[in-house]
């Protein structure tokens, strides 16, 4: 008997200010010519957009991650988002090293895809990924 849901898509930071960023992973989920046949979406909001944070929101964790679960279809179109809630506090390129974040894609327990992206404080990130699954 197939999973009914083979696919797992996770996004993850340990950065130490993860919390001025909203997170948010959108997947078609397409057959081999390319039409979506559904449609999934995850996100884990820490603040409104424009919240001008000076500390993290009580209770969130110093590691934050995010996981989407999708079913089978043969790739995933998906967009990872990271977008600011909160701008850095000081304007200085020097201040503010681009950060890490960990994108793994699994495939019932096979990865497929598992990378590290540098993200602009500022500017967050909005990446296209497709992925498919193994024949």
């Amino acid at each position: 008997m197939k999973k009914l849901q083979p696919y797992e898509v996770t996004v993850e930071s340990s950065f130490a200010e993860h919390w001025r960023y909203n997170f948010a992973i959108t997947c078609s989920l397409c057959d081999a010519e390319g039409g979506q046949e559904s449609f999934v979406s995850a996100t884990d909001e820490a603040a409104p957009v424009g919240s001008a944070l000076t500390a993290a929101p009580e209770g969130m964790p110093a590691r934050r991650r995010l996981t989407l679960r999708a079913g089978d279809c043969h790739h995933l179109r998906m967009f990872v988002y990271l977008i600011p809630n909160t701008l850095p506090a000081s304007n200085r390129i020097a201040d503010n090293a681009p950060f890490p974040l960990t994108i793994k894609v699994t495939y019932n327990g096979a990865v497929l895809l598992h990378e590290k992206r540098m993200i602009n404080q500022w500017s967050g990130m909005s990446s296209e990924l497709v992925v498919c699954r193994p024949e």
